[in-house]
């Protein structure tokens, strides 16, 4: 019988989740299995995932081949898989605002021009000379999100380049 491992498991919020004792010869998927279920409302999909020490554990991995150090504490994370674009800001939406920043030619105008679902081009984007931002409304179960996706030009301009409040101008279109 293959020794049994001591793990702690708590939500993002720092919330305990569980207390287990399973098998080294356990996999992720079992430890997974082993929670209590989740809290999301009856027949909502929800993806359920592992992390050590900010890392993602893959789900067929077992514990003995992670070689993870006692105390062993891991996150659960918990996504609901129900998300719905929408074509105009739902009622009563939260909006959220998101800086993309990175060096040059990193790929931060692709990644939020494919995130917004606009078309992709395959020839090269133009360098960015000033802040520019996408608009996607959402809604994640029954909670309507306005997400404002703030793409900021490369270099030392960045940190100022930056939206400081929601009631900026450039939020307002």
């Amino acid at each position: 019988m293959a020794p049994k491992v001591q793990l702690v498991v708590r939500h993002l919020s720092g919330a305990l989740c569980a207390e287990l004792a399973l098998e080294s010869s356990a996999t992720v998927q079992q430890v997974l299995q082993s929670l209590p279920p989740s809290e999301a409302p009856p027949g909502e999909p929800t993806r359920r995932r592992l992390l050590f020490q900010g890392r993602l554990l893959e789900e067929t991995a077992t514990l003995r081949e992670l070689k993870l150090e006692a105390p062993i504490e891991l996150q659960l994370v918990q996504q609901s898989q129900k998300l719905e674009r929408l074509t105009a800001k739902p009622e009563g939406a939260q909006r959220i605002q998101c800086s993309m920043l990175g060096d040059h030619r990193a790929g931060k105008t692709s990644l939020l021009t494919r995130f917004v679902g606009e078309p992709w081009v395959e020839d090269n984007f133009p360098a960015r000379i000033g802040l520019d931002f996408k608009k996607v409304s959402l809604m994640a179960g029954d909670v309507g999100l306005e997400l404002m996706l703030w793409d900021a030009p490369a270099g030392k301009e960045t940190a100022s380049a930056r939206p400081r409040k929601s009631s900026s101008a450039a939020s307002r279109r």
